[in-house]
Formats: structure tokens, sequence, C-alpha cells
């Protein structure tokens, strides 16, 4: 009976991750559980939306500035200069062109 095992285990693991994009889809289009399974035809989940510098982590901007190669250290709000100063130069520079 080893075989009808796994295969309920895959069922319900298959159950899970269903139920798990259906919370994603909800979330996303702000919507209830419950809606999504009326809907006649799933909604792609639309593509990530880059994050604005200020919602962030400081981890997260370190890395921006070390791909930069640009100083890591200082305050958040040091951070965020620094990378916005490297983008405004970089537009400036292409702009001319």
């Amino acid at each position: 009976m080893e075989n009808g095992d796994s295969l309920y285990a895959l069922i319900a693991k298959l159950d899970a991750e269903n139920k798990r994009l259906h919370r994603k889809i909800a979330k996303c289009y702000d919507l209830k559980v419950k809606e999504i399974a009326k809907l006649p035809e799933l909604p792609e989940l639309p593509e990530a939306k880059p994050k604005a510098l200020k919602d962030l982590s400081c981890k997260e901007l370190q890395k921006r500035l070390s791909d930069l190669g640009e100083p890591v250290s200082g305050l958040k709000a040091d951070l965020i200069k620094r990378i916005r100063k490297h983008e405004e130069l970089k537009e400036a520079l292409f702009k001319e062109d």
C-alpha cells in the first residue's frame, strides 16, 4: 500500500500548493479566496513591481550599492541618497549621447 500512501501525500502537497496560490491571487487582486473559486478562469499573477528604495531593507540597499561599486556603509538615508545620486549621474551620462 506504499504507492497509495505516496499518492495521497502527493495529492495533499498539490492541494496545499493550490491553496497557497489562491491566497496569493486573492491578495494580489484584493479578492476573498472564496471568490476565486467562482471565477471562470484564474487570472495571471502580475509581475512583481520593483520596490521603492525606502521600502528596501538596509541589506538590499547595500547589495545594490555593492553591485554599483559604491561604498555600502552608513545610515539607510545615506544609502538611498548614494543610489539616487548614482542613478542621476547615469541618467545624465546617457542623456548627453
